[in-house]
C-alpha cells in the first residue's frame, strides 16, 4: 500500500507548530544576559580613578595602576562566563530552547511516519521510546555540543567588543559617562547578533529534527518517504 502524502493544516505554519513563541522567549533570555554582561562592564568603568584635565580640550586620564585594571577586566571576563555559558557543556541554558525545539520536529515527524508506516509505529511504538533511541541521543549530543561551542565563541566576541570599547576610551581620553554610552551602543548591536542566532537556531533544530527522524526511518526500515520543503 502506498500511503498518501502528510501535508500541512495551515500554510502559514507548514511545520505544524508555531515556534515564534520559542523564538521570542530565547530572545529575552539572550537580551537580558547581554544586558547583564552591559552592566558588569559600565560597573567596571565607574571603579576605575578618573583624573580631569582642562586645557583646550576636556582630557581624561585614569589613575588606576595597569596591573589592578587587568584584574579588574579579567574578574569581569569570569563574570560574563558564568552568565553566558551557564549550564556548562550538558545543560547550558540556550539548549533549553533548542531541545523544545528539537523535540517538537522530532515528534511531529513520528506522527506522519507513524500514519504512513505501520513498520514504523511497531518499532517506536511511543514518542518516548524514539526520544531514548540512540539515533536521538547521538543527534542531541551533537546538538549540545555545537550549541556549547558556539556559545564559547560568541561570548568570547561579547567580551572582545565591550573590553575593548571600554579599553578604547580609556587611551583616547574620553570620560567615562561617554565610556558607558558608547558600551550601551556595542551592546545594541551585540543583542541584535543575539536574535540572528535565536532565529536561525531554533528553527534550523525543528527542521533538521524531522529530517533525521524520516532519514532513520528510511535507512533503518528501509520505508521509501519523501520530504517536501514548503515555505511559510
Amino acid at each position: 500500500m502506498v500511503a498518501g502524502p502528510v501535508v500541512p493544516r495551515n500554510e502559514a505554519l507548514p511545520l505544524g507548530t508555531p515556534e515564534d513563541r520559542l523564538e521570542r522567549a530565547a530572545i529575552a533570555d539572550f537580551q537580558k544576559r547581554i544586558r547583564a554582561c552591559s552592566k558588569l562592564y559600565k560597573d567596571l568603568v565607574s571603579s576605575i580613578d578618573f583624573e580631569k584635565y582642562t586645557t583646550n580640550a576636556v582630557r581624561y586620564e585614569f589613575r588606576t595602576l595597569p596591573d589592578v585594571l587587568m584584574q579588574m577586566l579579567q574578574h569581569t571576563s569570569d563574570l560574563v562566563d558564568s552568565i553566558m555559558l551557564e549550564g556548562g557543556l550538558q545543560n547550558l541554558w540556550f539548549l533549553q530552547y533548542v531541545q523544545r525545539s528539537l523535540e517538537t520536529g522530532t515528534a511531529a515527524a513520528w506522527t506522519n511516519i507513524g500514519v504512513q508506516s505501520s513498520a514504523y509505529k511497531v518499532s517506536r511504538p511511543t514518542l518516548q521510546s524514539v526520544f531514548m533511541s540512540e539515533p536521538y541521543q547521538r543527534r542531541l549530543g551533537l546538538v549540545r555540543a555545537r550549541e556549547f561551542e558556539e556559545m564559547k565563541g560568541l561570548t568570547a566576541t561579547l567580551k572582545q567588543q565591550l573590553a575593548g570599547t571600554l579599553t578604547r576610551g580609556l587611551a583616547q581620553g574620553i570620560g567615562p559617562l561617554e565610556i558607558a554610552r558608547n558600551i550601551t551602543a556595542q551592546t545594541g548591536i551585540e543583542e541584535r547578533r543575539a536574535v540572528r542566532i535565536a532565529r536561525t537556531a531554533i528553527p534550523t533544530a525543528l527542521r533538521t529534527a524531522r529530517l533525521d527522524a524520516t532519514n532513520d526511518a528510511v535507512q533503518r526500515l528501509e520505508i521509501k518517504m519523501m520530504v517536501m520543503h514548503l515555505s511559510a
